[in-house]
This record gives structure tokens, C-alpha cells and sequence, in this order.
């Protein structure tokens, strides 16, 4: 069962999804929230899987409420669902430690499964929210220089083509033979030597330049 947070300011837009949402048979819906600030106390009171979060909000914004929730709780996971496609804002939700961002205009069938996605570990992105971060992905790689493949081990490019299919760090150790501690210490050097800020746009990375 997945316990489910929603925080949107818009009472008929919250009162909808927890409408729509609590048809799901694997979904538990554990509050609604109607600001940033609110959104945080509750994830960490209700220790919520995953928090669909809006991102224009009163008190706190999303993007503040996600930092603080990820500090708070790491393993409660953000779904951003807003009406915004600006690229600062996406750059902005991913960095504070969404799993994914979807617009308002998806479906009920198209939520759940980006809920579902980021529950296990895997990045949900809307449609015209993934060709955005491949753009920062390239601007971020001219201005440094084209990462060069040979930088990285042997072992690390085995991890980012793992990751370039969605795998977990916990599928990744399973795989591997390895713990979750070295999988997190070989993706901090990955990220360290490619100049890249995270792990979307490490999978994104190797979705443009390895086989």
C-alpha cells in the first residue's frame, strides 16, 4: 500500500485528486494539504510514501517543502504535479530532490503511474517535461565540455547503463553482487566526474552516450 500525501492550494483541484487517487486499490491517502508548510509537517506525521506536490503554494512552495521533506524524511518521495513547464522551476524541483513532475493537464491513469514510478525509485517525467531536461542536460555539457566516456571505470559505466533503465540502487546491488553504500559512493564519483548535478541527468547521460 502506498501512503499518499496531496498538496495543492486549489480546494476543488486537491478535493479531485483525492477523489480520483483513492480509487487506486494500492493507494492510501494519508492528508491533504493545502500549503508548502503544511505539506512537510504532514509527510513527516504520516510518514508518506509520496507526496504529490503542487508548486506555486502560499507559506512555503513546493519546491522549499520538497528540500525540506527529503531533508526530513529521504525516503518519502515527491511527485510534482503543476500547471508550470518553466525550465527554472523544473530545474529547480528536480534539484530539491523531486523523483518527478508532471503537468496538470495528465490524466488520473497517467498520476498513478508516475506515483507508482517514483515509489519505487524511478523518475516520472510528463511528455514535454523530459525533452526540457535534455536541454539543460546539453547546455550543462557544453558549457563544461563533452564529458569523455573514458573518465569513468569500467564498473561505473556498468552502473549508468543500469540506471539508464531504471533500475534502484537496491536493484543495482541485487544485480551487482554489491551493497547500496558502494552503489551510492560510485554515483557521487560519477556525478563528480561527468559535472553532473544528479542522478536524472546522470540517466540522461547515458541515454545520450552510452550504448
Amino acid at each position: 500500500m502506498i501512503k499518499l500525501l496531496v498538496a495543492d492550494d486549489e480546494h476543488l483541484v486537491r478535493q479531485a485528486l483525492v477523489s480520483l487517487l483513492s480509487l487506486q486499490a494500492d493507494f492510501q491517502i494519508v492528508g491533504q494539504v493545502a500549503n508548502g508548510e503544511q505539506a512537510v509537517k504532514t509527510a513527516v506525521d504520516s510518514a508518506a510514501d509520496v507526496v504529490l506536490m503542487d508548486i506555486q503554494m502560499p507559506v512555503m512552495d513546493g519546491v522549499a517543502a520538497t528540500a525540506l521533506i527529503k531533508k526530513q524524511r529521504p525516503h518519502t518521495q515527491v511527485l510534482v504535479l503543476t500547471t508550470y513547464d518553466d525550465n527554472r522551476l523544473i530545474a529547480d524541483a528536480m534539484k530539491s530532490g523531486a523523483g518527478g513532475y508532471l503537468l496538470k493537464d495528465a490524466g488520473a491513469d497517467e498520476i498513478a503511474a508516475a506515483v507508482r514510478a517514483v515509489h519505487q525509485g524511478y523518475t516520472a517525467l510528463g511528455a514535454s517535461i523530459a525533452p526540457k531536461l535534455v536541454s539543460q542536460l546539453a547546455a550543462v555539457e557544453s558549457a563544461a565540455g563533452r564529458p569523455e566516456k573514458d573518465k569513468l571505470t569500467p564498473r561505473e559505466r556498468e552502473l549508468l547503463r543500469l540506471l539508464k533503465q531504471g533500475m534502484t540502487n537496491a536493484q543495482m546491488a541485487g544485480q551487482l553482487g554489491i551493497t547500496e553504500k558502494t552503489i551510492r559512493d560510485h554515483m557521487v564519483n560519477i556525478l563528480a566526474q561527468l559535472n553532473l548535478r544528479d542522478r536524472t541527468q546522470a540517466a540522461l547521460w547515458a541515454q545520450r552516450n552510452l550504448d
